[in-house]
């Protein structure tokens, strides 16, 4: 008995097994590799806000964007670093008491600059419900600004020149 098999899908599946497997290690080294720097410029860029010896109150407040951007850079690194562990089942999200207003507020921040560019205004409602802004809620922060930031540049991006960009919480 003489038995033919095409073993051409197992081993495109196998390559595609060890291409995949490269990615993830290339990824992960990258990832590592920012990690450092931009800690620094976290770390470096907080002190001078924390100084308040800034020129002005504009400058300052654009120095603030600058903590916050690099800090959500700075997460979103390692998030690549969390999807391998995603991938592995070994995830865990960082549920932590904040609040949700500065949540909020700092995200807004930072997109702030780049709706002003196309002369568009984000306003932060608050709580429709009529909470207090100082409730505090167990969220994994890294995740919510991940969703807050792609939902507002999502409607700066189909937004017009003289639109609002109302953020409320129901």
């Amino acid at each position: 008995m003489f038995i033919c098999r095409d073993v051409s899908k197992i081993r495109e599946n196998s390559k595609l097994a060890a291409d995949n497997k490269m990615l993830q290690v290339y990824n992960s080294s990258v990832s590592h590799e920012l990690l450092t720097p931009l800690r620094c410029i976290v770390e470096i860029s907080s002190k001078l806000v924390k100084q308040k010896k800034l020129i002005n109150a504009d400058a300052e407040f654009k120095m603030q964007v600058v903590v916050n951007s690099a800090q959500m850079l700075l997460n979103q690194v390692s998030g690549n670093l969390d999807k391998n562990l995603l991938d592995k089942d070994m995830f865990k999200p960082m549920f932590e008491a904040h609040k949700l207003y500065d949540v909020i507020k700092s995200t807004i921040d930072m997109l702030t600059l780049q709706a002003d560019e196309r002369r568009i205004k984000i306003k932060y409602s608050g709580m429709n419900n009529g909470s207090d802004n100082s409730m505090q809620v167990m969220i994994d922060k890294t995740r919510v600004q991940q969703i807050l930031v792609n939902l507002i540049q999502n409607s700066i991006k189909f937004s017009t020149a003289g639109d609002f960009i109302d953020v409320s919480i129901d």
